[in-house]
């Protein structure tokens, strides 16, 4: 589940001493000829000591370090054995180092195209939502300090998949805390996030919680009825509305400068609440119960 990370952690005088004849480093001098800064690329991950600081940041994705793609998701426990791997190649322990930026992530194997799946996600809350062509959709909170993304896998790499994983309609998806990590995260693990956290069973859990909470926050489109499924006047007012709502939100998003914020925040709640009232359908379906088998399959 886990893929990107951004670590930090201070460094002793032995640890210093340990890493300088642990890798090969690039080393970055300053004017008075005296080291400040180590660089190392190990496979994917981007290992930086800064000298001036005694500190060692490692950033990158710690599933294609271990797995050599994100393809495959990392369990908890090839999660600890991919740390201690990373830690027997610097020889210093990593497990107290603080966590400034994760993404968790999934992978789904789809009946049907991705763009059909991609099609459905409409408003979310609190979050600006952006399209890239037909094979990503991105929701970013503010600031960019949380982000929520869903892409077609074999479009976003081309031939960089390995074949056996193309033509399967895989759909990724995304939840990245790109900054202030620990603020967002403190009223549900109630700590500062460390490394060796991340191979803790309860908060592994309370982390696919947040997941499947953030994909239940987008209103959904019934778009079921693109593919040739009209029959009937039924089908054809379902598929009406299915659109509309979504044009509603558009638009009252739009007319926000010339409202009352309580009319404006009625009235979206009064969409919210028809759409939830709105049959599902098979597709939208799908794309439920698979998301919530992948995070019961993962361990």
């Amino acid at each position: 589940m886990y893929d990107k990370i951004k670590i930090m952690k201070r460094l002793s005088e032995n640890d210093l001493n340990i890493l300088d004849n642990s890798l090969d480093w690039n080393k970055e001098i300053n004017n008075s000829g005296e080291i400040i800064k180590c660089k190392y690329r190990l496979k994917n991950l981007y290992i930086n000591i800064n000298l001036i600081d005694r500190s060692i940041n490692i950033n990158g994705s710690i599933a294609k370090y271990y797995k050599g793609n994100n393809t495959e998701v990392l369990s908890i426990e090839e999660t600890k054995k991919a740390i201690e791997q990373l830690e027997q190649s610097l020889n210093i322990d990593l497990k107290e180092a603080n966590v400034y930026t994760l993404e968790i992530g999934i992978i789904l194997e789809m009946e049907q195209p991705c763009m059909i799946y991609l099609n459905m996600l409409g408003d979310k809350s609190r979050f600006e939502k952006t399209t890239i062509g037909n094979y990503t959709v991105r929701y970013s909170l503010k600031g960019n300090k949380r982000a929520f993304t869903f892409y077609d896998k074999e479009q976003e790499q081309g031939k960089a998949l390995p074949e056996q994983y193309r033509g399967k309609n895989l759909l990724r998806i995304e939840l990245q805390f790109n900054n202030k990590l620990n603020s967002q995260l403190k009223k549900i693990i109630g700590k500062k996030l460390l490394l060796s956290d991340l191979w803790n069973k309860e908060i592994y859990e309370k982390l696919k919680e947040l997941l499947i909470k953030e994909y239940n926050s987008i209103i959904k489109v019934n778009t079921d009825l693109l593919t040739g499924n009209i029959k009937s006047k039924a089908d054809l007012n379902k598929y009406a509305y299915s659109i509309s709502q979504e044009t509603i939100i558009k638009n009252l998003e739009l007319s926000k400068p010339n409202m009352k914020k309580r009319t404006y925040y009625n009235y979206k709640a009064t969409v919210r609440k028809a759409v939830k009232k709105q049959t599902k359908s098979d597709t939208l379906k799908e794309l439920d119960k698979k998301i919530v088998e992948a995070l019961e399959y993962i361990n």
